[in-house]
């Protein structure tokens, strides 16, 4: 099995623990920045964007878009006391995207470090 696979793999078989405790998001919270572009610990999944679009210096006409996106998906609600370097309250996983605008071709790939 790839290994981009067994990453998403992990990360499906996390979000299907059950979720009682966990903070839920509501539609009136009051966004507070900047430490609001930091790790929500409460909540159980979030992601952060970056996306945008260049053109290659040399023939301006070639365009690409791309996209990086970091999950977080939490494991425990409360860390656990293990004396241990694995211990961990969540997972991360990141996706790549590229895609050639000008060829037509479309480029990705998942992570989970």
């Amino acid at each position: 099995m790839k290994p981009s696979n067994k990453a998403l793999i992990l990360c499906m078989t996390a979000l299907l623990l059950p979720a009682a405790g966990w903070q839920q998001a509501q539609p009136d919270y009051a966004w507070q920045f900047p430490q609001d572009h930091w790790p929500h610990d409460a909540y159980r999944t979030e992601w952060w964007y970056f996306t945008g679009q260049v053109t290659d210096k040399e023939s301006p006409q070639r365009r690409f878009g791309f996209q990086f996106t970091l999950f977080r998906i939490g494991v425990v609600e409360e860390p656990l006391s293990l004396n241990s370097k694995w211990v961990t309250s969540h997972l991360v996983m990141g996706h790549a995207a590229l895609t050639d605008v000008t060829w037509k071709a479309f480029f990705q790939r998942n992570a989970l470090p």
